[in-house]
């Protein structure tokens, strides 16, 4: 098996560019990265952008770069965009926009939300779409995050997205089992991005520091995913 996929969370900054910029998002294509993770939401004015947390107006705010131009940053590169959907309703909309500027296999969704999955595999059952667990919840939520047979069931995701502190507590074992495909979130101490480059059960992982692990992955001199 090749070595697991690197996403850029949320452009992965690095420390040089605003997390989720556009700025982040292009240098993240221009460094080669397989994948590049932002996050999509609606903002105030009806529009779709790439903020991790509510856009409710507040003074002096920077506005949220368009998904539309996020896509163009994207369009045409190697890299696949990986979209993390924050807020439910506006699902197949987003999949559908990511789909005429990228192609059915130049993008794929993440969302912590059962509903989210189960609409866009209904509406959009050719789209790679993973439903994201380990999001620490309350105590009565924490053993569906920890034994989500059920809501896989459920909703029926094509892969998971998984808090590496779960993957590595027996969750990816489990997923590979039954024929999962797993991306373990979010890896940046390099003893963890050196686990996540070995691990050839994981498809991919996110990072903030996708330089970093660029670097380590063509040290170790093992064949390149496809």
């Amino acid at each position: 098996m090749s070595q697991p996929l690197i996403s850029a969370h949320r452009g992965g900054p690095e420390g040089i560019h605003r997390p989720n910029s556009l700025e982040a998002i292009q240098a993240a294509v221009e460094l080669g990265v397989d994948l590049v993770e932002f996050d999509v939401r609606r903002a105030p004015d009806g529009s779709l952008a790439i903020a991790h947390d509510s856009l409710l107006p507040r003074p002096g705010a920077e506005q949220a770069p368009s998904l539309r131009s996020a896509l163009e940053a994207i369009q045409g590169s190697r890299t696949i965009a990986h979209v993390d959907i924050k807020e439910t309703g506006d699902e197949v909309a987003i999949a559908g926009l990511c789909e005429q500027y990228l192609g059915t296999d130049g993008f794929f969704v993440t969302t912590t939300e059962d509903e989210s999955v189960r609409v866009l595999r209904t509406s959009m059952p050719h789209l790679s779409v993973a439903l994201s667990l380990g999001k620490l919840p309350a105590i009565p939520a924490l053993l569906a995050e920890l034994f989500p047979a059920g809501r896989i069931a459920r909703c029926s995701p094509t892969m998971l997205a998984v808090n590496h502190r779960l993957a590595r507590a027996g969750l990816l074992r489990w997923a590979h089992d039954r024929g999962l495909r797993v991306l373990a979130w979010t890896v940046n101490s390099p003893g963890l991005i050196q686990w996540a480059s070995e691990e050839r059960r994981l498809w991919a992982f996110t990072t903030d520091r996708p330089r970093y692990a660029l670097a380590l992955r063509g040290q170790q001199n093992l064949p390149l995913p496809s």
